[in-house]
């Protein structure tokens, strides 16, 4: 990381109104520990070019992990303003929301949904796109899934055929 720093610094030596370097460099100053220094340049950052979307997510993190939680939301918030697709904001978000007085489960189950719904339909978007360009693992992504609801209609018209006792085991394989 003293790389990192001292990289960033020869950056910023140069054009010091760089702001992806100065957000860089207090992101590197956030993992060492040196959060005043990462929150001088952070502040420097967004005084330089307030409607960095990257800067206020990170402004936001530094606030969260210092228990400013309300203040990480309104940057967490502007991030999402400034920039919609900027999804480790929305999931930071998220994240704060657990953590503040007076929120309901259901409002953050709530708040969730929603954000599955949004993404759910930018990814759906996205891969039609690009199957509609022509790649080919988007065309067959849509096919593959398009074969699984088919077989899906196909078994639910049939009726179940489960007795109300039986156990469905569900489960995963991860690659991890």
């Amino acid at each position: 990381l003293e790389r990192a720093v001292s990289s960033y610094q020869a950056a910023l030596a140069v054009n010091p109104q760089h702001v992806q370097s100065r957000n860089n460099l207090a992101v590197v100053y956030t993992l060492t520990g040196a959060m005043d220094s990462a929150a001088a340049h952070f502040r420097t950052a967004l005084d330089t070019q307030p409607a960095y979307a990257e800067a206020h997510n990170n402004v936001g993190v530094l606030l969260r992990d210092d228990g400013n939680v309300v203040a990480s939301l309104e940057h967490y918030e502007k991030c999402l303003e400034l920039d919609p697709r900027a999804q480790m904001a929305a999931q930071n978000r998220l994240h704060a929301l657990n953590y503040l007085d007076g929120v309901t489960p259901a409002h953050v189950f709530e708040q969730h949904a929603n954000w599955g719904a949004k993404y759910e339909q930018q990814a759906e978007h996205e891969l039609a796109s690009c199957a509609h360009a022509g790649d080919k693992a988007a065309v067959e992504v849509l096919s593959r899934r398009e074969q699984m609801r088919a077989r899906f209609r196909t078994s639910s018209s049939l009726g179940s055929s489960l007795q109300e006792t039986q156990v469905i085991k569900i489960g995963y394989v991860s690659a991890d």
